[in-house]
């Protein structure tokens, strides 16, 4: 380290002599010249001593200044050079793919390791055409490029950042992120700097993971729709033996059918929601929008579950907003949330009651599911409508369910336009709310 010093501080010692004779012969002519036009008699010698010491002090002080103005200027120049270097090293050494092209597309700067990961040298690349060279005419998707690299040439600030397919020198395709920034590269030309890294794993990755979410989703449509075949076959057969068609049913026989097909119902519960998941995944739920009576479709409801909720010890309560007008909403949706919502309600409240309720609010409908069940503690209120959340709920674990229920019903209320709350303390009960407006926006 002592002898690195010591070799700087030589150079620059060389340096500054080398700079300061130059600067000194600059001086010495700048004198005579002014030793000429002063004395008139062109000789310059003659005149070099000063005649008074204040004529000294004058003149060393000009040297002195001239000298210390020629070593800040090399200093200046030196730093500039020293950083230009670090500059265009960190460049070319990056373990990033650097380049800059022109408003024609073509290349003006390959760092080393563009050249190594495209296969391409500078003589090879530099003033070519990325199109043909490290970009295809179309991806393997079938995208033009050339449209693409036309687009980021004349609006780079909607392509600062943007994944694309490339090709190294010997065919290979790979995919890389690209940083793209324009700058002024004179007062007639603007270039693009493009920073790449390389995405190819992720991207292969990424695509294998896309097929077999796909599988999975043709599978689990697949064997939610046969399901629901046998499963239709199954409670015809218990509706025909638990209404007496085939004979009269002892006490514990009519228990046991009646277990049967409360587990029935929650199988096809099971597959509508899978399958209303998936529709929702894939962008294919269509709804079936016409005016509506938001209370009939309440009394509906609660015709279809009084009995079950009845069973358990459950009173199901309707209190209407008899002023209401007709809505233009999804039945067969709205039904579903509302049978989501009393479902749920009935899980955890072992003694009360449900009550559903309507009323007007502003330009909308808020309908209200109150139980008096046993709540839920404020960690728990922020996840409730997350898929799959029962899951993660020792409470709901017990209480059974798919932990669909709820996230279902979010999605159909806002795809009606209207909004989905839940309000609840613990050991106090829950209401779940949602609204939906007058003025639905258009399927």
């Amino acid at each position: 380290m002592k002898e690195k010093w010591i070799s700087r501080f030589s150079t620059w010692v060389m340096d500054h002599i080398l700079l300061s004779f130059v600067f000194v012969s600059i001086v010495i002519w700048g004198l005579r010249s002014l030793s000429n036009v002063l004395l008139g008699d062109g000789s310059f010698y003659s005149h070099l001593l000063p005649s008074a010491p204040q004529e000294i002090a004058v003149r060393l002080l000009m040297i002195a200044v001239f000298l210390l103005f020629g070593a800040a200027l090399q200093f200046a120049v030196a730093s500039k050079i020293h950083v230009e270097k670090n500059y265009r090293e960190l460049v070319q050494f990056s373990n990033s793919i650097i380049l800059r092209m022109n408003d024609q597309g073509n290349v003006t700067f390959f760092n080393k390791f563009a050249q190594e990961f495209f296969g391409f040298s500078e003589d090879e690349i530099l003033g070519k055409s990325v199109i043909g060279t490290i970009v295809p005419e179309t991806e393997t998707t079938g995208k033009d490029m050339h449209d693409m690299i036309s687009d980021i040439i004349t609006d780079s600030e909607n392509y600062k950042t943007n994944i694309n397919e490339n090709m190294k020198k010997n065919g290979e395709r790979v995919w890389v992120l690209w940083t793209n920034k324009s700058f002024q590269a004179d007062k007639k030309h603007r270039e693009i700097l493009c920073i790449g890294s390389d995405m190819t794993k992720i991207k292969e990755a990424e695509d294998k993971l896309n097929e077999a979410m796909d599988m999975k989703d043709r599978f689990v449509s697949m064997a939610s729709h046969e399901i629901r075949s046998p499963l239709a076959a199954i409670q015809g057969a218990i509706d025909l033996i638990g209404d007496g068609l085939l004979g009269p049913l002892t006490p514990d026989q009519k228990h046991w059918i009646g277990v049967a097909k409360d587990y029935i119902v929650r199988l096809n519960r099971i597959s509508t929601d899978i399958l209303t998941v998936q529709k929702f995944e894939a962008g294919k739920m269509v709804f079936e929008m016409s005016e509506n009576d938001i209370n009939a479709t309440v009394s509906d409801v609660i015709q279809m579950m009084q009995n079950t909720l009845t069973q358990k010890g459950l009173e199901l309560i309707a209190d209407p907003d008899a002023s209401l007008p007709k809505l233009v909403f999804d039945k067969d949706r709205i039904i579903q949330v509302l049978i989501n919502l009393i479902n749920n309600a009935g899980k955890f409240t072992d003694q009360g009651s449900i009550r559903v309720t309507t009323r007007r609010q502003g330009e909308s409908v808020q309908v209200s599911v109150t139980d008096t069940g046993c709540g839920m503690s404020p960690e728990e209120i922020p996840k409730v409508f997350e898929k799959f959340e029962q899951l993660k709920n020792a409470r709901e674990r017990k209480a059974g369910g798919t932990g669909l229920g709820l996230s279902i019903a979010k999605e159909i209320v806002l795809a009606h336009g209207g909004k989905i709350w839940v309000e609840s303390e613990l050991n106090r009960g829950t209401s779940f709310r949602f609204t939906l407006p007058f003025n639905p926006p258009a399927a």
